[in-house]
């Protein structure tokens, strides 16, 4: 009952303030009784998925009313900050595998709302050009690839793993670690030239857009599948359930994801990618709102 009232007080103030000519006083009195105009904070880390998905969000909810703040902080940062109350949202965790290490620490001052992309999966990426399918059979190529897999940061969970299935498949390689621009850069450079190249990789990415990719099989099951799940401050639910009920529903498809993220990648500064996205989603995201629920719940009623 109280969601209910709270939705459909989201749905009737902007009709009441210009029915009845309210003050400005009075509008932020009754607009402070809801959610509408409360700042929420979305915490993010560098990776281009969370960067995609975190400026959706705020676009979606500026548009209800909210004031939406963006932070960008590395990974560590981000849990912590939730747990001291330091931001509210973070809606791409790697549960329940990769960040689990964080959840032991910090995940009692949390709380889970939803998951924003299902199938999240890491691996050894290559090529599809190349003839090989799994990771037993990078033995066979070690002259071509100089014995060596390009990494991203030690502190990454698929780098750890990497470093687990060097040990598991006894590879002839060794992992160089770097970050997310020099294994996108090394990419580029073999597919221009069409050489070997074998990368630590992830979905969603936006260079599955950008290039006609693998990942090798995994016999072993070292590298775990995840979800990215939208996790919040404690507490967050009982103040805004009317954007918690949005936020189970803000899930994407790995098509859809993808190009979210294609199009945030050409227009980074301006936003006229997620603009453009939006729009072309927008009968679906409005879906998700608690409101549209609320109306077709009425019209079915009557």
């Amino acid at each position: 009952m109280k969601n209910l009232k709270n939705a459909l007080l989201f749905l009737f103030l902007p009709l009441f303030f210009l029915a009845c000519g309210s003050t400005q006083q009075e509008e932020e009195e009754a607009i402070a009784t809801g959610e509408m105009g409360r700042k929420v904070t979305i915490l993010y880390p560098d990776w281009k998925e969370s960067v995609a998905l975190a400026s959706l969000a705020k676009m979606v909810m500026e548009e209800k009313g909210y004031e939406v703040v963006l932070s960008k902080m590395d990974i560590g940062a981000i849990y912590a900050n939730l747990a001291k109350g330091e931001g509210d949202l973070f809606l791409s965790a790697w549960l329940p595998n990769m960040h689990k290490d964080y959840m032991r620490r910090f995940g009692d001052k949390t709380e889970p709302i939803g998951v924003s992309f299902e199938e999240a999966r890491t691996g050894l990426v290559v090529p599809a050009y190349m003839a090989m399918n799994t990771i037993k059979d990078l033995n066979h190529y070690t002259q071509h690839f100089d014995s060596t897999i390009v990494g991203i940061e030690e502190v990454s969970g698929v780098y750890k793993h990497t470093q687990k299935a060097i040990e598991h498949y006894k590879l002839d390689f060794t992992q160089k670690s770097g970050n997310e621009k020099t294994m996108l850069k090394k990419l580029k450079q073999a597919f221009n030239h069409r050489e070997p190249v074998v990368v630590t990789g992830w979905k969603p990415h936006v260079k599955w857009t950008q290039y006609d990719l693998k990942f090798l099989e995994d016999p072993g099951n070292v590298f775990p599948s995840d979800q990215c799940v939208i996790i919040a401050r404690k507490g967050f639910s009982e103040e805004y359930p009317i954007l918690v009920e949005f936020l189970q529903n803000f899930t994407l498809k790995e098509a859809e994801l993808h190009n979210l993220m294609a199009a945030l990648e050409d227009n980074m500064e301006n936003e006229a990618g997620v603009q453009q996205w939006y729009a072309a989603h927008q009968i679906m995201i409005e879906s998700w709102w608690p409101s549209a629920q609320l109306m077709d719940k009425a019209a079915a009623d009557q």
